[in-house]
């Protein structure tokens, strides 16, 4: 479009007009490159987030309640941890949210609602009924509103809490190969999101990314609007391509040695995914080719 306007310049005036499409494109290619890694970042402070499982109680009925099987300390102390893993995953999201929204200059006071528009067009594959996935669905796209410190204050309470529970019950009967993982470190017992459950977050960035950028385009709020519901089928079978060529990414972003090169790692898929995903999206339309910031 603008290099068509481009020809219809007189002459004189078209190489003031190819710098500013210039300076246009490399503003675009920044903001790319700044979205891939906001995204990358969030999801691999996902994979490598772990929260410790609080140690046992020491009381005598305690132990005598565990000896004889009526204890249930040992699976509350495990929920308690998987809801901490679950209110920081969905306060990261919003933030992450937040930011890609303000690169590319929509009010980060809406990132509630992209990531509520996510959720609605987002299908939890997961071995659970479809209320749980529902709650999943939620967890995976940023939406789980509502969740508070209650529960780890002391007991699944009614409201924050409840929802909280709710969420950690889905993602408990989804099977611990979907949702957590538990970390057998004999001293320091904790659980940790399973690969699974992080490939569905890698789906969800990217449908995260493709409503903030299509909706954003050329506004200076986001304005609602129905996302495509075959956005999730083109992303996932792309994603599934590059899984296929990496099998043990989430086991390499845990080992990296320092959180940016984690993010690294992640942004090495997401990129060429994201990529992909475009131009399948969009075909014969120039894609930014993203250039190589400094890190923040």
């Amino acid at each position: 479009f603008y290099e068509a306007i481009g020809r219809l310049i007189e002459p004189a005036k078209q190489p003031g007009y190819a710098r500013l499409l210039e300076a246009w494109s490399a503003a675009n290619r920044q903001r790319y490159a700044g979205a891939l890694r906001v995204a990358a970042e969030q999801l691999a402070a996902a994979a490598r987030d772990v929260e410790p499982i609080a140690e046992e109680g020491r009381s005598m009925l305690r132990s005598a309640l565990k000896a004889v099987g009526i204890g249930k300390d040992e699976q509350r102390r495990q929920e308690l941890a998987m809801a901490a893993l679950v209110e920081r995953l969905n306060q990261r999201i919003n933030g992450a949210t937040a930011r890609m929204l303000a690169l590319y200059r929509i009010d980060p006071g809406q990132a509630l609602t992209i990531n509520a528009r996510v959720r609605d067009n987002f299908a939890v594959h997961a071995p659970v009924d479809k209320a749980q996935a529902g709650l999943l669905g939620a967890v995976v796209s940023g939406a789980a509103t509502g969740l508070s410190a209650d529960m780890m204050a002391g007991g699944l309470t009614m409201g924050a809490g409840a929802l909280l529970g709710a969420i950690v019950g889905g993602l408990t009967m989804a099977g611990a190969a979907w949702g957590f993982n538990q970390r057998l470190d004999r001293d320091k017992p904790g659980v940790q999101f399973a690969d699974p459950f992080l490939q569905s977050l890698l789906v969800s960035a990217v449908l995260r990314y493709l409503a903030v950028a299509h909706f954003g385009r050329g506004r200076g709020n986001w304005v609602e609007g129905e996302a495509p519901a075959f956005w999730q089928r083109e992303v996932e079978q792309v994603l599934g391509e590059h899984a296929a060529k990496d099998p043990e990414l989430w086991k390499s972003v845990r080992a990296a040695p320092s959180e940016a090169a984690a993010a690294q790692l992640v942004e090495a898929v997401l990129r060429p995914a994201l990529d992909a995903t475009l131009a399948k999206l969009y075909p014969g339309v120039a894609l930014p080719v993203p250039a190589e910031i400094a890190p923040a």
